[in-house]
């Protein structure tokens, strides 16, 4: 199966927002009445299986590549930074080696660059949204990877 991949944001939820919490956080559908007395909650945000390019990614940029199982922070703008190179990578399949190598040092295949069509897609999604929760009254959030093998 390879290495399990996996984004997550941890929101942290005031007192005074406990109650709008829901409005703010625009993935879940809980009501706002399950989070009176919450102090944070974790959505999950992107999984990733085998794509090894994308782990290296974060050990080269942000990580222990030792951390097996343990959520690692990493920033809004180290998915900005992914999401950049992924775009490159998809204009110019000739820089695939130099700006996201593969793990086992191989040449790109086709699913390669059908994981980095898919990582353009949700960064494309989830970076907006955990920006307007960065900016939103008071609330904090963690972007935490975590990788299991």
């Amino acid at each position: 199966m390879g290495r399990l991949m996996h984004l997550e944001a941890v929101y942290y939820i005031p007192d005074s927002l406990r109650d709008e919490a829901s409005t703010l956080i625009k993935d879940t559908e809980l009501v706002p009445d399950l989070f009176k007395g919450v102090k944070n909650i974790t959505a999950s945000l992107i999984e990733w299986t085998g794509s090894n390019f994308f782990h290296r990614f974060f050990a080269d940029n942000t990580i222990d590549d030792e951390a097996n199982g343990i959520p690692m922070y990493v920033a809004i703008t180290d998915l900005k930074e992914l999401l950049n190179r992924c775009k490159t990578v998809k204009d110019s399949h000739f820089l695939a080696n130099e700006l996201l190598p593969c793990v086992d040092e191989q040449e790109p295949d086709e699913a390669y660059f059908e994981d980095i069509e898919y990582a353009i897609a949700e960064l494309e999604r989830i970076i907006p949204r955990l920006e307007i929760v960065s900016l939103s009254r008071g609330m904090c959030l963690d972007i935490n990877y975590t990788a299991s093998w």
